[in-house]
């Protein structure tokens, strides 16, 4: 049966109208020390308990970050965007330009962000995503088959895909 699912990523709805609080559940922490202690640090849990403000960002300032193509400027602009944002086909194209990235972060976060477009417009291009969800399942980077499982575990969840190289779960 494995290990119980971990409980996800806690949103807050808005303190203010340009910021979202994003928070990474005790839960998370509790299943990650439960099943793969030999993964945790001390860092890593100062990490995790991190909470960071996702400032809002225009189409405008996006394309700007996307021209200068800085890996830490890039890695939030598609949690953002997939938190917050109401276009949902300028998003899932940022998204999926971002999925191109090689920084392990930046691919990450690109795919998680995916899984919530999914859960937020029940809906994704079908043909672009699944594909860079499959292939990114067998990327050697563990961050990035992290995160593309999370982003199949929500696009299974809220669309019913059947992904290669994916168990729901």
């Amino acid at each position: 049966m494995g290990p119980p699912k971990p409980a996800g990523v806690i949103i807050t709805q808005p303190l203010l109208k340009s910021n979202l609080r994003l928070y990474v559940s005790y839960l998370d922490w509790m299943h990650a020390l439960l099943y793969y202690p030999s993964k945790l640090s001390l860092n890593n849990m100062a990490m995790i308990n991190k909470f960071q403000d996702l400032e809002i960002i225009t189409p405008k300032e996006v394309n700007l970050t996307l021209l200068r193509n800085n890996p830490e400027e890039l890695q939030l602009v598609s949690i953002t965007l997939a938190l917050s944002d109401l276009d949902f086909d300028f998003t899932q194209t940022v998204c999926v330009q971002l999925c191109s990235n090689r920084d392990s972060k930046v691919l990450g976060n690109a795919l998680v962000s995916l899984g919530h477009l999914a859960r937020r417009f029940r809906r994704l291009d079908e043909q672009t995503i699944k594909p860079l969800i499959e292939s990114s399942l067998q990327n050697p980077d563990e961050y990035v088959r992290g995160c593309a499982k999370s982003a199949a575990n929500e696009i299974h969840q809220f669309l019913h895909w059947q992904i290669a190289g994916h168990t729901y779960g």
